[in-house]
């Protein structure tokens, strides 16, 4: 593999090292204030964390394609994130979590190999292997499985929307690095605040968790930022199916701080995708 892929297969795991981060902060914040308001919050932080780093590279505003393509990301994006919060507000944890993650590793990697072509035999076994570990490390062994169509349905409307994030933010940031992620912000945070007064959900988190949620702000933006680059130097498939091994640094980080317990599945998923990664790098 050049260097100039490797790269992109680090950049991919920086995207995934920071999305975990981030979903445990958020996650941990959203038991305490508002969802709605962590991720609109966040969001906003990202916005105002971008105008600074556009004005000190000079990066030109893009033509109107770009925008179109990051903003259609933000739209499936948001729609992923509800559809996926409202899996899990029905319990069905153990299907929600593993089979979006699946999805929406799944769809770009499908996209990538029909338009960029199939990458080497070692490599396809390990995307494949990467596949099958975030579905492990997403699971969750608490809830009893009920597979019927209502149950599946919501998982993978969020799935394909969060796999058509990556197909559009990646085409998007091919003509550009950081505005198809201001383009993608700007939906987002409209659709998701409209969707919280529609609703009529809070969606302003209280003053004592702003800090938290900058942090957010900033390790989603920094996620956004590593997984454009990454798509500039590398395939698709690779980034974005290395990008969705994101729950793994969450359930690491939530077993280091909060103690949860991390499951047997769940520690296979982690020596999974360790080899997964090997054998793409390869």
């Amino acid at each position: 593999m050049s260097g100039t892929a490797i790269g992109a297969v680090s950049l991919g795991l920086s995207a995934a090292i920071a999305w975990g981060a981030s979903d445990f902060t958020g996650g941990y914040l959203s038991r305490r204030t508002s969802a709605y308001g962590v991720v609109i919050g966040s969001e906003i932080f990202g916005l105002l964390l971008l105008i600074p780093l556009i004005a000190i590279t000079g990066e030109p505003v893009p033509p109107a394609r770009v925008w179109l393509l990051g903003g259609l990301a933000g739209v499936f994006g948001s729609i992923g994130l509800v559809l996926l919060y409202r899996a899990l507000a029905t319990g069905q944890m153990s299907i929600a979590a593993p089979v979006s993650a699946l999805v929406g590793a799944a769809i770009p990697v499908v996209v990538g190999m029909i338009f960029q072509g199939l990458p080497g035999i070692t490599a396809i076994l390990g995307i494949g292997l990467a596949l099958a570990a975030i579905m492990l490390v997403s699971y969750n062994h608490t809830d009893h499985i009920r597979f019927n169509f209502s149950t599946l349905a919501q998982p993978l409307g969020a799935g394909a929307g969060f796999g058509l994030f990556f197909v559009l933010l990646h085409q998007a940031g091919q003509d550009s690095t950081f505005w198809p992620i201001v383009a993608t912000r700007l939906v987002s945070v409209l659709l998701v605040a409209a969707f919280a007064l529609k609703t009529r959900q809070p969606w302003i988190a209280g003053r004592a968790y702003w800090l938290p949620i900058a942090l957010i702000g900033l390790l989603d933006t920094s996620a956004n930022l590593f997984y454009v680059i990454a798509g500039q130097q590398g395939r698709l498939d690779f980034t974005a199916v290395l990008g969705s091994l994101y729950p793994a640094p969450t359930i690491l980080l939530a077993w280091l701080i909060l103690k949860e317990r991390v499951s047997a599945i769940q520690r296979i998923g982690i020596v999974v995708a360790l080899f997964a990664i090997m054998l793409i790098v390869m």
